[in-house]
């Protein structure tokens, strides 16, 4: 299959757009945004907030919804993603539930007036409609109030699969709700599963088969699941759900998914006089009685581990250490000496160079005489005259 980026960025903006709280623009910045207030989504980041933005978008300084991007560092995108979606799919199966008990508690009420499609209503709730009164009506609209708690399709790392969860089916609730009465809570919970058509929540387990993006292809399969389950219901509620298109992207989503996983947040541009404020407020604070000496403050370092329980001293001023200087060789004082009468030096003669002269030794046999080469001796030299008593010395 060809596909591009637009393929990618359809199905994150259809998946985003379910429940009609949210929609994309169909411009080149593909900002989300809300459908009531029309206001660009914005997340807060450390230096105040971001613009939000899907795969795809070309806007700077914004922060990009990519699902595809798992186990990044940042999961500030990813962690709106799913806490908006699970909101969505709990206010939709929370509009089909209200639906039911509504026309439920209205079938069995002599002065109210039947509305057309009661009876296809009624076939969801079976034998429990005539244990369905206005106060049941009002309990669960009590358990429901959070949203964001009501139903929400979560992610086992330990076991790896993904379902839907209700706090209807959960031990702790009843105690979170005393004004509700213990009958009620049977009754809804099997509301529940007709409205969601299954018969136990664990029809819904998926376990991924893409390990590089386990949660979301998991989360995607059952979140279409579920609203194609409760589809009926909510269209005789007036609510309009399309899950099919977004059902023909899911066996590309491991195609996506090695195209998409790169895209993250675009880069933050901050202004210079932000850097500067930020790092005034980042530097430790000067203590009152140091602000007009001249010694640096060292700020406080955490102890080692075997020192948490002593007593901490107060925070002291650090003073520089003296700079190393190379040593200077001190001299040892000079021990006196007599003073001696300065020696005049002699005046040595100029050597001349003389001839080599050929001599014959007069001891030799005769005969026997050869030339013999040789320099002659050095004549002696008289020592000066004025050299002192038992200092002469032969030169």
């Amino acid at each position: 299959m060809e596909f591009s980026n637009d393929n990618i960025s359809a199905f994150i903006k259809g998946l985003i757009e379910v429940g009609g709280v949210h929609k994309v623009d169909d411009t080149p910045d593909k900002y989300v945004r809300n459908v009531l207030t029309s206001k660009i989504e914005e997340l807060p980041i450390e230096a105040g907030s971001r613009k939000l933005a899907i795969f795809g978008s070309l806007a700077n300084d914004v922060i990009i919804v990519n699902p595809f991007a798992e186990g990044e560092s940042n999961t500030t995108r990813s962690t709106w993603f799913y806490h908006d979606r699970n909101i969505a799919i709990s206010a939709l199966i929370a509009k089909a539930m209200e639906h039911v008990l509504t026309v439920a508690a209205r079938s069995h009420n002599k002065k109210a007036k039947e509305e057309v499609d009661d009876q296809k209503v009624i076939k969801f709730v079976g034998k429990y409609a005539v244990n369905v009164d206005n106060k049941m009506v009002s309990e669960f609209k009590q358990i429901r109030k959070n949203l964001a708690e009501f139903a929400t399709i979560y992610y086992n790392k330990k076991k790896r699969f993904s379902t839907l969860n209700c706090v209807l089916f959960n031990e702790g609730t009843p105690k979170i709700h005393p004004s509700v009465r213990a009958g009620s809570w049977d009754i809804l919970k099997q509301i529940f599963l007709k409205v969601v058509n299954v018969k136990s929540l664990d029809e819904f387990k998926i376990e991924p088969q893409n390990p590089d993006m386990p949660v979301f292809e998991s989360f995607c399969y059952v979140f279409l699941n579920v609203l194609d389950n409760i589809k009926p219901v909510l269209e005789l509620a007036g609510v309009k759900v399309d899950t099919e298109e977004l059902k023909g992207h899911l066996k590309y989503l491991s195609l996506y998914q090695q195209r998409a996983k790169w895209c993250s947040s675009t880069a933050q541009v901050v202004p210079q006089a932000q850097k500067l404020e930020e790092q005034k407020k980042a530097a430790p604070a000067v203590p009152t009685g140091l602000m007009n000496n001249n010694v640096p403050w060292a700020p406080v370092r955490s102890l080692p581990t075997g020192l948490r329980g002593a007593a901490l001293m107060p925070p002291q001023p650090s003073v520089p250490m003296p700079v190393p200087q190379p040593m200077t060789p001190v001299m040892q004082p000079a021990m006196p000496v007599a003073p001696v009468a300065p020696i005049a030096q002699p005046v040595m003669p100029v050597m001349q160079t003389a001839p080599m002269m050929q001599y014959q030794p007069s001891n030799l046999p005769t005969g026997l005489s050869r030339p013999v080469y040789g320099a002659p001796q050095m004549p002696m030299v008289p020592a000066p005259a004025n050299l002192p008593t038992g200092l002469m010395r032969r030169f």
